[in-house]
């Protein structure tokens, strides 16, 4: 017997099944005492990782090159590059949690970068949240790009968390924020923290497409006052990061 359950309704409601007096199996979305319940598979797809290339990337056996949503990870050593504080403890922890385990991918409005890549959350089998785990662990910073905000709030939440508690990152003196006013011309090598004064509030104009689509006299003040307001959030949370 095959049970196709098709309608919208049903995504979210529990299926029953049980048997009559003739031994004849029946299928409801409606409770009976003598029914049991159906464990319905979501249709998750899961993928195998073939290699780590770094904290916050990944590529799948079938060659699609993964760039976890959400957060950033110092750099690993390249050919022409060296290593960023950290960059090393990220990998080999994302090696560890993903041998010998499957992966599930979720996507926001963008599907992929301007290198190509896949963008997602990855998910376990277990329901862990790779990207957020990472950030707990205090192995990664978020890096927001609207309109890109699929768990914003809780990779916030983690990465406070982790900070406070001086966890991976957080703890390195090479990640301790820095004075602008220390900075020179030479600029400072790799993933750097500042600490300063907001003078001019430059808004990209990506940025402002985004928010204000139709324009700032098409917008509401209720409105109005929530994009400016995610503006000023975006700006002052993430602006602190740059790379040198």
């Amino acid at each position: 017997m095959i049970l196709f359950i098709c309608l919208p309704a049903w995504v979210n409601a529990e299926i029953y099944q049980w048997q009559d007096a003739k031994g004849s199996e029946h299928f409801s979305d409606r409770f009976s005492p003598d029914a049991k319940t159906v464990k319905i598979n979501p249709g998750y797809v899961f993928y195998r990782v073939k290699s780590v290339y770094d904290g916050d990337t990944v590529v799948l056996e079938d060659g699609r090159k993964i760039r976890l949503l959400g957060i950033n990870t110092p750099e690993v050593q390249h050919k022409d590059k060296m290593a960023d504080a950290g960059g090393e403890d990220a990998k080999t922890w994302l090696i560890n949690k993903l041998q010998h385990a499957r992966i599930r991918l979720e996507f926001d409005l963008e599907k992929t970068d301007k290198y190509g890549r896949t963008l997602a959350h990855l998910f376990s089998e277990k329901k862990e949240h790779i990207n957020l785990s990472l950030v707990k662990a205090g192995l990664a910073a978020i890096s927001i790009y609207p309109p890109n905000l699929l768990y914003v709030n809780e990779l916030l939440a983690a990465e406070n968390k982790a900070e406070q508690d001086r966890l991976g990152i957080w703890q390195r003196p090479e990640c301790a924020a820095i004075p602008v006013n220390n900075l020179t011309e030479v600029g400072h090598q790799g993933w750097t923290r500042l600490v300063g004064k907001v003078l001019i509030f430059v808004i990209p104009q990506s940025l402002f497409t985004w928010c204000f689509p139709a324009g700032l006299k098409h917008v509401s003040n209720a409105n109005g006052n929530f994009y400016f307001l995610m503006l000023m959030i975006i700006w002052v949370k993430f602006s602190k990061s740059v790379v040198g």
